[in-house]
């Protein structure tokens, strides 16, 4: 774990110190960067796999309502049409709310590297003038 400094902390470093310091800075702001761009793509994966589901359920719908109102259909046929319907609306609803969650907790994971990425930014411009 790279040690954040603060300017009177990094004045009184050696130059040879403060050399290190930016180094590892410079190689965690590297690594978090590519967690965040892991982050990113993980993200867009999830919207693009919810935006696919969200007409699923509009065809399956029609499926459901085109066989239900069909003249021919005997009661009991019925009644298991209705049960069918009423399985996939619950397991759909449950698939859906677990790919929300996963899509804000990748959010919220990419918020955070974010201002890490920030924080390593400032910090690697406060020992480089301090360097300099």
């Amino acid at each position: 774990m790279v040690r954040l400094y603060g300017e009177d902390e990094l004045m009184t470093m050696s130059t040879d110190e403060q050399a290190v310091h930016l180094v590892e800075l410079e190689i965690k702001r590297n690594r978090t960067l590519s967690d965040l761009d892991a982050i990113q793509e993980a993200r867009r994966s999830a919207r693009r796999t919810l935006q696919a589901k969200m007409g699923k359920p509009d065809e399956i719908f029609e499926q459901y309502t085109l066989a239900l109102e069909r003249d021919d259909i005997p009661e009991e046929r019925q009644k298991e049409l209705y049960q069918e319907w009423r399985r996939f609306l619950s397991s759909t609803n449950q698939e859906f709310q677990d790919m929300i969650e996963e899509y804000e907790r990748l959010q919220m994971q990419e918020w955070i590297l974010v201002h890490m990425v920030t924080e390593l930014n400032k910090q690697i411009e406060e020992t480089k003038q301090a360097l300099s």
